[in-house]
């Protein structure tokens, strides 16, 4: 069987979550030396998980079909959804016409099995009840769920193994016993060790101490690096960088380097961050769960309370606590029950049931204002041209506070019976106060339930407002000199049954209702507290400026014109809603969501650009705030706050925006000192051509540029190369080969192929020729003085297969190429002999070596096969599972010196092959995305791989992985410069030099060096 398993599951967030992990605990789970004696095995093998999700009705595919005939298991993740999903049924009946029921196993993800098993799992052929081999992971979190799995995925690891689950547990139990007791052995014990064993042992036996003690010391480090990306994956920056470097020697502690510490400290540094996106900065840690908390202006203070009543200020720039206020307690010994915090200038303010409170930053009280009677109902902190107020009512009046002085500025009584004061609100001017009020009792024959009081702060007089619904949600002013009032009826903030709300606009000076809109509160989850208005403003085609409000339901967003009241947009989420904000565009809507997302979506329905998230947390959010480009979120029943914010690289060597839109960063000179930046140009909406722009590496700086306006010469990706310092050849798809001479300024072009449609390239490993070709024809440049050498067809027989994938030999003399019924042949081009290859084989990739020795070619039977060029005889094979979308899918890559295999598949795991070794000397632990260039820098033996959404440094001496690099699309070695490009349609440049270790521990002892670990860290983390 070629695979040990296959992972059906159904494209659902949870349910692919759960498969994503499942996979990797087959794969990597650890068989105890004694059992793999047993079974004769060492580790499953290969698992098959499909990535894609097919439409309803098609067929399965026959890579997926292949995969069901060749696995010896099928792992079903089951969940309540798992019956709806055509494909998931479908691989499971092919499973069971291929192989039977014996070999099925579950894995429940949510709900119960008699509501998640597919009906084809719980019955045999007959009808008659089974009962599967399942392992349960249902959890709320996460977190949850990866605990279950460590014991779970041991499960389905034994019966796919066919060994007893409580052997292999137990076996599992004693060597992680055995771990931890030598993870545990300080340095002392083991010094003191090391002088027992000299006066026992010979050299020879110290030598192999000192080297079980270095081997102790890796995994140590390689244990504290994944503690460290854990902490940051947790949001824990701190702790993560403190830990990679407990990991690493420095300040004479000697201990080995070990790759994992020095990628895991780079992670923690946030290295290479081009800012584009929001990242984990920190966790605040109160002594209970958070209940609330707020950011002052510029995002440099933070305060926050928890449920016992404690108050916490912090200074957010340093993440470091500034003081605590002890709870406040009534004379009948209750905690003062916090209604809102916030800040006032340079004051804290407290607003309790019995008090508003000023702090000044060293946490001393500065004035206290308390209520007549039994307390404030309601308090609220609001800011009005730049002076901060305290809203509170009591029973009866209502109290307008200068936050800053403490002092009583307005009083109002109360004029409604039964009505206590809500929801609060300033005009831009200052100069008007809307309020709600919220009923306690009422007649149900009463025409009017709720009203909205506007209050003129100047003269002292008020108009009542009718509110439409009984529950005023939220109340929020626009610019026009109006304002908004959000309302739904009070019954219906606990039903489970869609009900109407209400948006209504109303006139500041007159109190007249000015729109009003309907919209569907989905009663698919109680009422959020944070359900709220947004409002902004665009700009219009004839340049005026349009008001847009929006308001959140449980699951859905409603965007209408501000003006007019017209509706622009419903925005359906699909999770429970928490804030919403507009850009300052007006063209994004900011939606915040308890699954732990910020997404961004278009205001305009049937925009064109989708909508982007960053993840926050994988717990369930509660609340978050945003301010200065940093948030700060709480989660369900946390005691912390995570803090998150844009963390541009400061070790930045140079940035730039070129004019047009950078679409690929596509090569450098050979000496390293420019590179090419390549973008399509627009004009009036049609594309004009594209821009070659040729940038000095150290500095950016434009060194010359060129603009090529051919339509049909749209060029691919690796097909622009320098074939030396001063020449640039680029070949487009239509066959046209460009040379572009930097230090003339001069364009040159030759078209290659008549009356072809389209065409591809390639070029030869020592770039001394271009070979151009479409289905039959074919065109051999040389480069060092663009002229056609060769030109001819492969074939006169038009009946025979096309050439589909094509490369030279890097003398130009032979092609080799896989014909679009997937076979390979030689054809040489001095005589013209057309020879077909390994007929016993259909073929995916090809590739030769530098020195055009050897050449690899990836076969349909999952190998890769190696031959000699010269007698074309196999010298060797390996196992290869190639894409069977063409050969532009898989990488098959020679090292410059050809002594490795660079290999990705099908499986779109990387790994090295050593072709002297005659083994895979690196595997990448987890997926990536098609790899789309590569360097080799062979200065300090690295290699650095990008798949366009990131790059991998890999140090080739010990094939451990340097760094990780977001964003980054090429690296060139003579100057160890990265080079980045923007997210999100951005099209900004950026360069960093890659951090070396000494400069990474220096970043980090400048940045955290009076941080240390606490005891208890230590000794969760087993630091000594």
């Amino acid at each position: 069987m070629k695979y040990d398993a296959f992972i059906s599951y159904r494209h659902l967030e949870k349910d692919m979550y759960v498969a994503k992990k499942v996979h990797k605990a087959l794969e990597t789970a650890k068989i105890p030396k004694k059992i793999q004696k047993e079974i004769g095995r060492k580790k499953i093998n290969r698992v098959f998980r499909d990535q894609e999700e097919l439409p309803i009705g098609s067929d399965l595919g026959s890579n997926i079909e292949a995969a069901l005939r060749e696995a010896e298991f099928l792992v079903v993740i089951c969940s309540p959804q798992t019956k709806e999903s055509y494909w998931v049924m479908k691989e499971i009946d092919t499973f069971i016409s291929m192989h039977g029921r014996e070999n099925i196993l579950a894995v429940l993800v949510d709900g119960e099995p008699s509501d998640s098993f597919p009906a084809q799992i719980l019955t045999d052929e007959n009808g008659n009840p089974v009962e599967p081999l399942a392992a349960d992971v249902r959890g709320e979190k996460k977190k949850i769920i990866k605990r279950k799995l460590k014991t779970e995925g041991m499960r389905l690891a034994a019966a796919i193994l066919k060994v007893d689950y409580d052997d292999l547990k137990q076996r599992h139990k004693e060597r992680q016993m055995r771990k931890v007791i030598g993870f545990s052995i300080g340095v002392a014990a083991v010094i003191t060790a090391f002088a027992v064993a000299f006066g026992l042992y010979n050299a020879y036996n110290l030598d192999k101490i000192n080297a079980e003690y270095q081997q102790k010391l890796i995994n140590e480090s390689k244990v504290l690096a994944a503690q460290s990306e854990n902490a940051l994956e947790n949001g824990d920056r701190t702790t993560a960088v403190l830990l990679a470097m407990e990991g690493l020697p420095q300040d004479g502690v000697d201990r080995p380097f070990v790759e994992e510490s020095m990628d895991a400290l780079s992670n923690a540094l946030d290295c290479y961050d081009i800012g584009d996106d929001m990242v984990a900065d920190g966790i605040l840690t109160h002594n209970l769960q958070v209940e609330d908390f707020n950011l002052n202006e510029d995002a440099s203070r933070l305060i926050s309370c928890d449920n016992s009543g404690f108050v916490y200020v912090w200074d957010l720039e340093n993440q470091k606590e500034l003081f605590e206020i002890q709870p406040r307690y009534t004379d009948d010994g209750e905690v003062e029950k916090i209604k809102d915090i916030g800040f006032s200038k340079d004051l804290n303010i407290v607003c309790t049931d019995n008090g508003v409170y000023g702090y000044d930053n060293e946490g001393k009280e500065t004035y206290h204002v308390s209520p007549d009677g039994y307390g404030f109902r309601f308090s609220a902190i609001r800011e009005v041209n730049d002076s901060v107020y305290v809203i509170t009512s009591t029973d009866t009046q209502l109290w307008l506070i200068d936050a800053n002085t403490g002092e009583i500025t307005k009083k109002y009584d109360n004029h409604l019976t039964d009505y206590y004061f809500d929801e609060a609100s300033f005009s831009n001017d200052g100069n008007y106060l809307a309020i709600s009020h919220f009923f306690t009792t009422y007649d149900q024959e009463e025409e009017i339930l709720n009203c909205c009081t506007i209050y003129n702060l100047t003269t002292d007089e008020y108009v009542d407002v009718p509110i439409t619904a009984g529950y005023t949600i939220d109340l929020k002013a626009d610019t026009d000199g109006s304002f908004y009032v959000f309302s739904i009826n009070s019954d219906s903030l606990m039903e489970y049954e869609d009900t109407p709300m209400y948006l209504q606009k109303i006139d500041y000076q007159t109190g007249e209702i000015l729109w009003e809109q309907t919209a569907v509160y989905e009663g698919t989850v109680f009422a959020s507290n944070n359900s709220m208005i947004a409002v902004g403003e665009r700009e219009t085609d004839d340049g005026n400026k349009e008001s847009l409000v929006a308001i959140s339901g449980t699951q859905s967003v409603y965007v209408y014109n501000g003006a007019t009241g017209e509706a622009i947009n419903t925005i359906n989420v699909g999770d429970s809603l928490l804030r919403i904000a507009f850009n300052i565009y007006g063209t994004r809507l900011a939606i915040g969501t308890a699954n732990g997302k910020l997404s961004y979506f278009p205001v305009d329905a049937n925009t064109s650009y989708m909508n982007s998230a960053t993840d926050i947390t994988d717990e369930q959010m509660l609340d978050f705030h945003m301010a200065n480009g940093v948030l700060v979120a709480r989660c369900f029943r946390s005691p912390d706050l995570l803090i998150m914010r844009f963390r541009p690289d400061d070790s930045l060597l140079y940035s730039y925006e070129p004019e047009g839109r950078v679409t690929y960063t596509d090569a450098y000179s050979p000496d390293g000192s420019t590179y090419v930046t390549r973008s399509n140009t627009v004009e009036d909406d049609i594309d004009s051509g594209q821009d070659i722009v040729v940038h000095d590496s150290l500095t950016g700086e434009v060194k010359a540029s060129v603009h090529i306006d051919d339509l049909f010469s749209s060029f691919l990706a690796g097909s622009v190369k320098y074939v030396d310092n001063d020449h640039i050849y680029m070949v487009g798809s239509a066959g046209v080969v460009y040379r572009y001479t930097i230090s003339k300024d001069k364009l040159d072009s030759l078209e290659t192929l008549d009356d072809s449609i389209s065409a591809d390239s390639y070029y030869s490993e020592n770039l001394e020729y271009i070979l151009v070709y479409g289905t039959r024809v074919y065109c051999v440049i040389k480069t060092s003085d663009m002229k056609v050498v060769h030109k001819g067809i492969v074939s006169d027989d038009f009946s025979v297969p096309y050439m589909d994938g094509a490369i030279i030999t890097p003398d130009g003399t032979i092609i080799y190429y896989i014909d679009s019924e997937k076979r390979l042949h030689s054809f040489d081009i001095s005589s013209g002999k057309n020879e077909m290859l390994l007929e016993e084989y259909y073929c995916n990739g090809i590739s030769i070596s530098g020195d055009g020795q050897k050449f690899a070619v990836a076969t349909t039977d999952g190998k890769l096969r190696l031959f000699a060029q010269s007698s074309l005889k196999q010298v060797d094979e390996l196992e290869f599972y190639s894409s069977k979308i063409g050969q532009n899918s898989n990488l098959i890559k020679f090292s410059p010196d050809s002594n490795l295999l660079l290999l990705q598949g099908e499986d779109l795991y990387v790994k090295m092959y050593d072709l002297e070794k005659k083994e895979i000397v690196f595997s990448a632990p987890y997926q990536v995305n098609e790899i789309t260039s590569l360097a080799f820098d062979e200065d300090v033996n690295r290699l650095a791989l990008s798949s366009g959404l990131g790059m991998f440094v890999i140090d080739l001496n010990t094939y451990g992985q340097l760094a990780y690099i977001p964003n980054a699309n090429m690296y060139i070695p003579h100057h160890q410069i990265i080079i980045s490009k923007g997210n999100y349609g951005y099209s900004d440049v950026y360069a960093f030099k890659f951090k070396e270790l000494d400069e990474l521990i220096a970043i980090a002892k400048e940045k955290y060096g009076d941080c240390e670990l606490t005891d208890a860290q230590k000794a969760k983390y087993g630091v000594q």
